[in-house]
C-alpha cells in the first residue's frame, strides 16, 4: 500500500518532467515552415551554404549561400587564402580552380576540411547531397 501511494504523488512530478506539447493549430503549415527555416530547422533544397575560412580549424570564418547548381566565384579574400571550408547540412559543395566549375580541386561536406593546403580556388558549386556525398566527386582531393 506503501509503494501504490507513493506512486500517486509522484505521479504530478514525472509526468511535468515531459515537453510539453503546443499548439499549433492557429498557424498555417506555411507559417510554420518558415519559422523552422529561420530558426535553422529546415533549409530549403534550393539553397544550400559554403561556409570558407581563411584559418585551419573554421577561424576567420564568412557563409556564402548559393542556389544549388549554380557557379559562381569564390570570394576574395578566401580565392587564395582558403584553410578550411565546410559546407550546409545536406549539401555538398565543390571548389574549382578555374573561373567557370570545371577543374574541381575538392569537396566540401557539412565535416568539412579544417586544414586545407590546396592550389587557389576560383569558383564554387553546391548539391543536394546524396548517399554517396563526397565520395563519387571526380575531384583532386576527396
Amino acid at each position: 500500500m506503501k509503494f501504490f501511494s507513493l506512486f500517486l504523488i509522484a505521479l504530478p512530478t514525472i509526468a511535468s518532467a515531459f515537453p510539453a506539447t503546443t499548439d499549433t493549430s492557429s498557424v498555417s503549415a506555411l507559417e510554420h515552415a518558415t519559422s523552422n527555416k529561420i530558426t535553422g530547422l529546415i533549409q530549403s533544397r534550393d539553397v544550400a551554404s559554403l561556409t570558407f575560412c581563411t584559418g585551419p580549424g573554421f577561424t576567420g570564418c564568412e557563409e556564402w549561400f548559393i542556389n544549388t547548381g549554380d557557379c559562381a566565384p569564390v570570394p576574395e579574400p578566401f580565392n587564395t587564402n582558403l584553410h578550411s571550408a565546410r559546407s550546409s547540412s545536406g549539401a555538398v559543395c565543390f571548389l574549382y580552380t578555374d573561373g567557370n566549375c570545371a577543374s574541381c580541386e575538392t569537396c566540401a561536406d557539412a565535416i568539412g576540411w579544417s586544414n586545407m593546403d590546396f592550389s587557389p580556388v576560383q569558383s564554387f558549386k553546391c548539391v543536394t547531397a546524396d548517399a554517396s556525398g563526397c565520395s563519387n566527386a571526380n575531384c583532386r582531393h576527396i
